[in-house]
């Protein structure tokens, strides 16, 4: 016989033992009960039979043990029980009962084990497995008494109980059966729905979800991680989808440029050779332009996937920062811009430094790009409930409430940004390399008007 493959089977078939083996148990118990409650009953006999003063004279004694055993009819003797008394050398001087054998030479020796004043019951094993129940009491002037039974098997009972037993175990263990398949299958129906659901979605139905029922707790939780699991795939899912329309997008404008201006040269028989390096120029800087929004995309990717290698180091966030903004001065400069950075003096973190550097150069070319000439973008540094904040704010037109969670999409470009240079691909950055070291995101207007872009990172403790 194969065991079950299913765990429903397993399951059911483990009730099934268990059952078993509890019920055997109980039946070995009743039994060793049973017995226990005949030898106590023999005991309790051979106690009251033996019960003399152990201060008694031989004489007196003699002659309570015939009275006892001669002249009172309800203690009659039979075969299967003896009454024997032995003077303080160890013969026999009174013998009642059972015929004298190689058996009550055997137990006349146990007289010798018992201290004068004590009384002792012992079982005696005989040939073919019958038993001797023996009361052995010595007195204080050295002479014993002795009494014993054979203890009779209730063959006949025990063979009843046991039948009854075995009885009540098989049909206990067809009630596991039953019992123990039918909660086993109710057990597993989460589990088989989360197989239906998965071989669904296998076939391409992406929307199916495992049912939202009543379950056991274990089945339940694996029942919300499935669909938790099938919900996020399917965002990215969507995002994949979404990236991929708008790279294709974004990726058109300069491949149709690049194709224009080759078909251009291609036609023009006047065509000089510096008309063909400034074509090359114009070629290098958009695949530049293709370039760097490809790196950008799958840099986004593999932070949100978590698959992107970070290198956090200890860092000074403003002396970092200083670094950035002597880059952007001369920039500034020719606008009128000022660059101006406030708050900390120092401010410890956790991060990888080349991603923060790139975060800042990010934020800081967004503040210049919208901010008008002869306006301020200021860089903030703060503490705040064991945490560094930094925040980036420029001058310019600010962005609508309703674009405000908008602007973290990928590729995504409000009105008032499409005259400016970029993919829409600044802030997505930003919000990715943050989370993957830990920090996070925010957007809200400046205080004087523009846009405040604030970026919370744990403190180094």
């Amino acid at each position: 016989m194969k065991f079950p493959r299913t765990l429903t089977g397993r399951l059911a078939v483990s009730y099934i033992a268990l059952t078993v083996a509890i019920n055997l148990l109980l039946l070995a118990i009743l039994n060793y009960g049973l017995k226990s409650s005949l030898e106590r009953g023999v005991d309790t006999f051979l106690a009251e039979i033996s019960d003399y003063e152990s201060d008694l004279s031989t004489e007196k004694f003699l002659t309570e043990v015939r009275e006892d055993f001669e002249d009172d009819d309800s203690h009659s003797i039979g075969e299967d029980f003896y009454v024997r008394a032995f003077d303080s050398s160890g013969q026999t001087i009174l013998s009642k009962g059972m015929a004298p054998s190689n058996t009550l030479r055997s137990v006349s020796d146990l007289v010798q084990s018992v201290e004068p004043g004590k009384r002792q019951i012992d079982t005696v094993a005989l040939t073919g497995g019958r038993r001797l129940r023996v009361v052995t009491q010595k007195f204080l002037d050295g002479f014993a008494f002795q009494a014993g039974t054979f203890l009779i098997q209730d063959t006949g009972l025990e063979r009843r109980v046991f039948s009854l037993g075995m009885a009540g175990v098989v049909v206990l263990a067809f009630l596991a059966a039953s019992v123990g398949w039918v909660m086993a299958r109710q057990s597993m129906k989460g589990v088989r729905e989360v197989t239906v659901t998965a071989n669904n979605i296998l076939h391409g139905s992406l929307e199916a979800r495992v049912p939202d029922r009543k379950a056991p707790v274990e089945v339940a939780q694996l029942a919300n991680g499935f669909n938790a699991m099938l919900d996020r795939i399917q965002e990215l899912i969507g995002d994949v989808q979404r990236v991929s329309a708008d790279m294709v997008h974004d990726l058109r404008s300069p491949l149709t440029r690049i194709r224009a201006q080759a078909e251009l040269a291609l036609r023009d028989e006047d065509a000089t050779l510096d008309s063909y390096k400034e074509l090359a120029s114009k070629m290098v800087e958009e695949s530049t332009i293709l370039e760097e929004l490809i790196h950008t995309t799958l840099e986004i990717i593999t932070l949100d996937a978590g698959t992107r290698r970070v290198n956090p180091e200890r860092c000074d966030l403003r002396a970092l920062a200083c670094d950035v903004l002597e880059i952007f001065q001369d920039v500034a400069g020719g606008r009128g811009i000022r660059l101006k950075i406030t708050g900390k003096k120092e401010a410890i973190i956790t991060t990888d430094p080349s991603m923060f550097r790139r975060v800042l150069v990010n934020l800081i070319d967004n503040a210049l790009n919208y901010s008008p000439d002869e306006a301020e973008v200021t860089v903030g540094l703060r503490s705040q409930d064991e945490s560094v904040i930094l925040t980036v704010t420029d001058s310019g037109p600010g962005i609508p409430d309703e674009e405000k969670a908008l602007v973290f999409q990928r590729f995504y470009r409000s009105d008032t940004s499409r005259r400016t240079p970029g993919a829409g691909l600044g802030l997505s950055y930003v919000l990715a390399a943050v989370e993957a070291n830990g920090g996070d995101v925010g957007l809200e207007d400046g205080p004087g008007g523009g846009t405040q872009v604030t970026v919370r990172w744990p403190a180094e403790g």
